[in-house]
């Protein structure tokens, strides 16, 4: 196969927004005979069609919408209960993948996770610098679940607390089961809070601000505090 070369008008270099030109490839061993003049230069097409490319770049879609965050966590709930020293909870998480390809969210680093799964099997979870990363493998809305560990300090005067540390979302749900009866419960900060006494314990609901952490703090019974 012989090697071709390409003659190429000098309106590539005018700066001008044009279709293709018209192309004349001309066989190597015939090139010394071609009368190239001051209108044209001679190369091979592959870069004739980077420099065309450069000179008349793709103008973008109008009708292409990007989006202002690759991925978001629009809710979750957290759901426990507390067994002396440590409280288990779960978390129900929903997230909306916008851009295309892989997008990913990054959950509180400080978080002790023990088991995680999620709707669809391709999504991964990942220890990062910045925290634990969830890669979304294309757009849409994916349900995670995370089983999660978290201590509860105790001062001397009996006052348990919890930290829990929330997820950064549009909207954030608790319910707690402290195993203490008639226990009086302050959350902070939160948006509302409400504790009402069941057979095992006290129920507590909070609607969770924008804070990154909630205390929870109770004090039992006093009979139960001095036990």
């Amino acid at each position: 196969m012989r090697t071709t070369l390409l003659l190429i008008p000098a309106l590539l270099f005018a700066g001008e927004s044009a279709p293709l030109p018209q192309v004349v490839y001309v066989p190597f061993d015939q090139a010394p005979d071609v009368a190239v003049g001051k209108q044209g230069i001679m190369l091979p097409y592959e870069q004739f069609v980077k420099l065309w490319d450069k000179a008349n770049p793709a103008k973008p879609d109008p009708t292409k919408i990007i989006p202002p965050v690759s991925a978001a966590l629009t809710g979750y709930a957290l759901t426990g209960v507390t067994k002396g020293e440590l409280a288990e909870l779960t978390l129900n998480a929903s997230i909306s993948a916008l851009a295309e390809g892989w997008s990913s969210i990054v959950l509180p680093a400080g978080l002790a996770l023990r088991e995680f799964s999620a709707s669809d099997k391709r999504v991964l979870i990942q220890r990062g610098n910045t925290g634990l990363v969830v890669h979304l493998p294309a757009p849409g809305t994916y349900t995670i679940t995370a089983l999660l560990a978290a201590p509860i300090t105790k001062d001397p005067s009996g006052r348990r607390s919890l930290a829990v540390l929330a997820p950064a979302a549009a909207a954030g749900r608790l319910d707690l089961l402290i195993g203490e009866t008639q226990a009086d419960v302050v959350v902070s900060p939160a948006v509302a809070v409400s504790t009402a006494a069941e057979k095992d314990g006290t129920r507590l609901k909070a609607v969770l601000g924008a804070a990154a952490q909630v205390i929870v703090s109770w004090q039992p019974p006093v009979k139960a505090a001095v036990g």
